[in-house]
């Protein structure tokens, strides 16, 4: 769900109806609940008693906050990735950078999701599973607010 989120396809304001996601998912309804809980918790769905659960819709200022928080969080990640990563994980940032440079020169309407992939990466690499829940989090709010 977090990834339909992500893409857009569970837009911003979209409710959060239990049996047609469970069945688009090929679940049962208590996966999507518990999906539902953990989206809250990233601070990417809102729920209200008796009324269910929508995607968040940002403001301006949340998306504005989320966008220099994950400024700050990438540039730590980027360090990170220096001390941190993997020969392997090094050899797949330049895969990535080529991916995203090729769509760039033929198919600029991909480069979000290889961009999205690229910077993700970076994260992953780094080893510290919090600080890529809060960049992924925070890219997904700029990302399917205003497509930045």
């Amino acid at each position: 769900m977090k990834k339909m989120i992500a893409t857009g396809e569970l837009a911003s304001g979209t409710s959060l109806t239990l049996r047609p996601l469970a069945a688009k998912l090929g679940v049962s309804k208590m996966p999507v609940i518990e999906a539902i809980r953990r989206l809250e918790r990233d601070g990417l769905v809102n729920t209200l008693a008796k009324w269910g659960a929508t995607v968040k819709e940002w403001s301006r200022e949340e998306v504005l906050e989320a966008t220099y928080i994950r400024r700050g969080l990438e540039a730590e990640a980027a360090r990170l990735f220096v001390e941190r990563a993997s020969k392997e994980d090094k050899q797949k940032l330049v895969e990535l950078g080529e991916r995203f440079d090729a769509l760039a020169a033929t198919d600029p309407m991909r480069c979000e999701e290889a961009d999205m992939d690229l910077h993700l990466h970076v994260v992953r690499s780094t080893h510290y599973p919090r600080l890529y829940e809060l960049v992924e989090n925070s890219k997904i709010e700029t990302t399917t607010s205003y497509g930045l």
